[in-house]
């Protein structure tokens, strides 16, 4: 049995840490998933308005976990050298989300979540 239906918050923000109580440029919705025989997916979530950061912003992109085990959903992670400033978790569903970095549970890899884009001319 799949994960149910979760958001995908995207923001900007002046810090390297995502503000507690964000202001939203973007919510997604990711529909539920069916049953996988690999365990994985990927999903591709075009924005109905382009973003353009200026200089010193950065993007964020939040992934709602939902589900119940066996169902839950998780973001796929690798490598052992994490960035600890950009990699971050929160158990709140709604802001203020109180941010603390994957490293200080000890988990030093990095999510693998792309936010795909170009430079303006």
């Amino acid at each position: 049995m799949g994960a149910g239906v979760h958001k995908v918050l995207v923001f900007r923000g002046t810090s390297a840490a995502p503000a507690a109580t964000p202001v939203l440029d973007a919510t997604l919705t990711v529909p539920a998933s069916g049953p996988d025989p690999l365990g994985s997916r990927v999903e591709r979530l075009p924005l109905d308005t382009p973003i353009t950061l200026s200089e010193g912003e950065h993007l964020f992109v939040a992934v709602e976990m939902v589900g119940q085990t066996p169902a839950e959903l998780c973001v796929l992670a690798c490598g052992e050298d994490g960035a600890d400033d950009r990699n971050y978790w929160s158990n709140a569903v709604a802001a203020p989300f109180p941010w603390a970095t994957m490293a200080s549970f000890d988990l030093d890899e990095s999510f693998l979540i792309e936010a795909i884009g170009r430079p303006v001319p």
